[in-house]
């Protein structure tokens, strides 16, 4: 099968990643795989089998030789919609609730005209695909749509951290996290959970950049915390941080579906998550602590009881990821999406 991705930048970011995991199984198949891209960003590196082809947003672009163009983020999609008439069959993957988050970015008038022309760009489509059935519900009747979960390949760590980190956990109990840092990761929660908890044998670590990174970095200066937290810049050796954690929590206020609590998981590590409902329908309660966003005193009573239950949680978090969020689970239902869509032309 000939297939193209159309993402806005090699960048390495949520949607990307998930691209080259699903290309890397594609390509084992004996997959045909372009990916077209925007943006002169080049941070994830693609099969060699691949053809990488850079093209101007504006242009026009001649997609008849594939059977299924597959479309990603706003500008991904609108590039599909206006070149459809060269194409076969056109799905893409709606990352999250795109509304929501386009307000919270770029504030109420804008972001709910970008979210409107985002909802009328679908109607264009073939399939659209939701990580979750929650954000399926939410756009319900814009078109043909599927349920089919992120996913990730069990993690191969070579590397390990940077030895001046490692002096600095010996002997502490780690709480982690790693996120691209935005309002809606609500990370504030983990300093005002540290003032709560006062344990000068807890470090926080947070690994990656974004917007709020240094207003967070601020704010632990403010409470005088800074010998209590560790910022660790975006790094692709993510995985080697994750297995120093104790425990890892995800504070969002909102989520498409978090590859980091995927990656947590295959990492066997346990996971306290804020209550939002896209997390709920991931992981039970018997396998992922959930706290109430916001609450201060729920975040504390949710990390001491990870911490009092840690083999549990890690046993049963590291069962729900290889029973429901492997690579191989998501290729297979993207494939059979495909092989369902061809069939129809």
């Amino acid at each position: 099968m000939n297939v193209c991705l159309v993402i806005t930048s090699l960048a390495r970011k949520g949607p990307v990643i998930v691209v080259q995991d699903l290309v890397n199984n594609y390509i084992e198949l004996g997959f045909n795989v372009d990916i077209v891209y925007f943006d002169d960003i080049v941070e994830v590196v693609f099969n060699e089998a691949v053809k990488l082809i850079r093209v101007n947003f504006w242009s026009r672009y001649d997609f008849s030789k594939y059977e299924i163009v597959h479309t990603h983020l706003l500008r991904g999609d609108f590039f599909g919609v206006i070149n459809k008439r060269t194409i076969n069959k056109l799905v893409s993957t709606c990352h999250s609730d795109f509304c929501f988050d386009l307000k919270i970015s770029h504030g109420v008038v804008v972001g709910s005209i970008a979210g409107e022309l985002w909802r009328k760009i679908y109607l264009f489509f073939d399939c659209v695909i939701f990580l979750t059935e929650v954000n399926r519900e939410r756009y319900i009747g814009l078109t043909e749509s599927v349920v089919i979960h992120n996913g990730r390949p069990e993690p191969n760590l070579i590397e390990k951290p940077e030895d001046e980190y490692l002096d600095k956990i010996v002997g502490k109990t780690v709480i982690g996290t790693c996120a691209y840092i935005t309002k809606r990761k609500s990370l504030e929660q983990l300093i005002d959970c540290a003032m709560v908890r006062d344990d000068r044998n807890e470090v926080y670590v947070i690994v990656g950049d974004g917007p709020e990174r240094q207003p967070l970095i601020e704010r632990v200066k403010e409470f005088n915390l800074t010998d209590r937290f560790i910022f660790v810049s975006f790094t692709q050796n993510v995985f080697s941080y994750i297995k120093t954690f104790d425990v890892f929590c995800m504070t969002s206020s909102s989520e498409g579906m978090p590859l980091s609590l995927i990656e947590a998981a295959s990492m066997k590590c346990p996971i306290v998550s804020s209550n939002i409902r896209v997390v709920e329908e991931m992981f039970n309660s018997g396998e992922v602590e959930f706290y109430k966003f916001g609450d201060v005193e729920s975040l504390n009573f949710s990390i001491s009881r990870v911490l009092e239950n840690r083999v549990f949680y890690s046993e049963k978090v590291y069962s729900k990821y290889l029973s429901s969020y492997t690579d191989n689970m998501m290729s297979n239902q993207y494939i059979s999406l495909y092989n369902r869509l061809v069939g129809n032309v």
